[in-house]
């Protein structure tokens, strides 16, 4: 922190309609920032799902991992969460990256097939783990550039570029 003081409000593009503009109706944010005592505009922009990355190259939050748009990216993610809360094993497997690996209890194990996932699925996917990515929100998910990897919810599942990379079990 710097700081810096901020003064902001939203910014319509017109289709708000009269209505109170919120973060739905809105395309970014407007106003000033008080630092040292000099003020300066600024200017936020907000970047919707609807957006591909072409409209803003260097807005693409998964850049690092993947060369799919946010879009098409987070559609995988939400493609394997679909597949996966209802017990489809042959539908997440598709969206898993072989070999996965399974930490649980400071441990891991590596899961190296999608027969070997099926075989192992009940043991993995219990209840109290389901409702954990059932919680999880596949949208602005967070990643970091060492790892590659974007994580869902608090580090619940990991996904690189080819899919699930990590399942981190609940203790």
């Amino acid at each position: 922190m710097d700081g810096s003081e901020f003064e902001l409000r939203f910014k319509s593009n017109g289709s708000d309609h009269g209505e109170p503009l919120n973060f739905g109706n809105t395309v970014g944010l407007v106003g000033t920032r008080q630092f040292n005592g000099k003020a300066e505009k600024v200017d936020f922009g907000i970047l919707t799902m609807g957006q591909s990355a072409g409209e803003c190259p260097e807005c693409r939050s998964y850049a690092f991992t993947t060369d799919l748009s946010d879009a098409e990216f987070e559609s995988i993610v939400r493609s394997w969460r679909v597949a996966v809360l209802p017990g489809n094993r042959k539908a997440a497997a598709k969206y898993t990256h072989f070999p996965l690996r399974v930490n649980v209890h400071h441990r891991h194990r590596t899961i190296r097939t999608p027969e070997e996932l099926s075989i192992q699925w009940d043991r993995i996917f219990t209840p109290k783990y389901l409702s954990r990515i059932k919680k999880d929100l596949p949208h602005d998910m967070l990643g970091e550039n060492s790892s590659l990897l974007v994580m869902l919810g608090p580090g619940d599942v990991y996904f690189g570029d080819k899919g699930i990379e990590i399942l981190n079990l609940p203790n």
